[in-house]
């Protein structure tokens, strides 16, 4: 069995098309990813769900809700 992971948030950054943060996972646990110059990077790996990823109005920082699944 194949498991797909699903994009759940995708923000494109304001100077264009070079840059866009998403979410992707699955139920409870999402990761951040940047995907910069055609190469996509994972910002966080953990046990949580991130979720609705937005830049800064000045493109160089990027915020993000978090929920923590640990007990």
């Amino acid at each position: 069995m194949t498991l797909t992971k699903i994009i759940k948030t995708l923000k494109i950054k304001n100077s264009g098309l070079r840059s866009l943060v998403f979410t992707r996972g699955e139920g409870l646990k999402s990761e951040l990813y940047l995907w910069e110059a055609g190469k996509e990077s994972r910002l966080t790996n953990n046990n949580a769900l991130e979720c609705d990823p937005t830049w800064s109005p000045d493109g160089k920082k990027i915020a993000f809700s978090f929920t923590s699944n640990s007990e």
